[in-house]
């Protein structure tokens, strides 16, 4: 169908492909390519994210180099490369890719939903009045060091009586893993919530006091973003696009990978610190203000003007966006 798809089509002015290592995004690229259509590619972190998950298994690292050897002209033979960060423009040049050609382009958010406001009270209800409660957004899998989260929060637990931790996302394979430690360590605060809806998003994170990031590696830190634009404190890993998110005491704290003394230290100081959790949550949201989609989208507008125009239009370009800026 995709072939026929490609067959079908008129000639194109330019072809952007998502993630790398992937049949359908091979087959486009390569056809684009020998059409001699522009190619943008966005790799979304696909490209040596592998690198940072401890239970990869190696028979899937054998098949990437493989691939790489054999199929990687697409993305190195791209017009443009997007990153979202410049951690991922670190790996477009680990790869190949000249520098020259690659542009960031971080992702944006619906800086109106994602914003600060008082949450309803469904999750709050089936609580303690005043208990304190921190989150956790994102897949269950073992980039996002979970397990170093469990630990941590032991001591936060031991520290601020009656905390709560909710952990909220689809299950990668870790869950029963996790409730084992649950269950090993009595962590009877620990409450998984599964999957919600993206229109549910911004109200949990206005519930939560603390929103913890505990990866291994992040290519950007989404739903740290999220968190931000909602203005709560974050306490993520110094790790990847996550330090261009977080700046150190400013609008959150950033911690080793696997430090669990360090991050349940920076939790509980958040959570016994009111004044000092809401300034930080403040800056956050001031932080967030600089990823809407607006502005993504007027990155990825002028990537693409730069792939289909002549050097006198790419210039007429420039001075038009300068002129709007200004």
């Amino acid at each position: 169908h995709l072939l026929r798809f490609l067959l079908d089509q008129p000639t194109l002015d330019l072809v952007h492909v998502n993630n790398y290592r992937n049949f359908p995004s091979d087959i486009v690229s390569l056809w684009s390519q020998r059409k001699g259509i522009p190619t943008v590619v966005s790799a979304n972190g696909s490209i040596y994210a592998y690198r940072y998950m401890p239970s990869f298994p190696l028979s899937k690292k054998v098949l990437y180099r493989l691939h790489d050897a054999f199929v990687s002209a697409p993305i190195r033979n791209a017009a443009i490369a997007l990153a979202v960060s410049c951690a991922e423009a670190k790996h477009y040049e680990e790869f190949g890719v000249p520098r020259k050609k690659v542009r960031i382009v971080p992702n944006g958010i619906d800086l109106d939903s994602f914003s600060p406001g008082r949450p309803n009270d469904d999750l709050r209800s089936a609580l303690p009045l005043g208990s304190k409660l921190v989150g956790f957004v994102g897949r269950l899998d073992p980039i996002k060091g979970l397990q170093t989260l469990l630990k941590a929060f032991e001591s936060v637990s031991q520290q601020t009586p009656g905390c709560k931790l909710l952990l909220v996302g689809p299950d990668f394979g870790m869950k029963r893993a996790l409730m084992s430690v649950v269950h090993e360590r009595k962590l009877s605060g620990v409450i998984f919530l599964g999957p919600v809806s993206y229109d549910r998003l911004p109200n949990i994170y206005r519930t939560l006091d603390v929103v913890v990031t505990p990866s291994s590696f992040e290519i950007f830190g989404m739903s740290t973003l999220e968190a931000m634009a909602c203005g709560k404190p974050v306490v993520s890993t110094r790790v990847g696009g996550m330090v261009e998110l977080v700046q150190e005491g400013y609008n959150g704290f950033l911690v080793k990978p696997e430090d669990d003394h360090a991050l349940a230290n920076r939790v509980i100081y958040l959570l016994q610190h009111n004044d000092s959790a809401r300034r930080l949550g403040e800056n956050a949201r001031k932080k967030a203000l600089e990823f809407s989609i607006k502005r993504t989208a007027d990155l990825t507008e002028k990537a693409y003007f730069e792939c289909v125009s002549s050097d006198s239009q790419r210039a007429e370009f420039r001075d038009a966006q300068n002129t709007h800026s200004a």
